[in-house]
């Protein structure tokens, strides 16, 4: 795209986390402007869910494996 928008604008090279699928949907469908699918935008807003607790337990993997 000739703009930079979306969620890779915001992104830094974080992780976009959620608490709450259907808040993380509105706030994917509000800041989109109707470029994505619904289907795809459920799909982020799940992992937005599930991302927290997977770096969680990928930085204890990595803490266990210096030991």
């Amino acid at each position: 795209m000739p703009d930079p928008g979306g969620l890779s604008i915001c992104s830094g090279g974080t992780i976009r986390c959620a608490v709450d699928r259907d808040e993380a949907f509105s706030y994917l469908k509000a800041t989109n402007a109707g470029r994505t699918p619904d289907d795809v935008l459920r799909v982020l807003a799940d992992g937005m869910v599930e991302a927290e607790e997977y770096v969680k337990d990928l930085v204890a993997r990595g803490s266990r494996a210096l030991r």
